[in-house]
């Protein structure tokens, strides 16, 4: 299993962000099938993940070896933190 320690740079989770919950949720049986996989790689194109890209590969990653929650948790607050940095109120 994938562990916060290895979180993705703030870049590819930026792409990668929308698609989290869907592999979260295709992990739920504790396997993901070629069609939930499919789902996820189509859902990760519209938002500008592309095959030769860090981020794609980060996906592959993920959709190989399934991350805690830990991991999922611990990448969304860091994300949270890295947007409050950008956009202060």
């Amino acid at each position: 299993q994938l562990k916060e320690t290895d979180q993705p740079p703030i870049e590819d989770l930026q792409k990668l962000l929308p698609v989290i919950p869907l592999v979260k949720v295709a992990w739920a049986e504790g396997r993901i099938t070629n069609r939930e996989k499919q789902i996820i790689f189509e859902s990760a194109a519209r938002w500008g993940v592309t095959p030769e890209s860090d981020s794609y590969q980060r996906l592959c990653e993920w959709l190989e070896l399934h991350p805690t929650d830990d991991f999922y948790n611990e990448s969304l607050r860091n994300l949270k933190s890295d947007w409050q940095k950008l956009n202060p109120e």
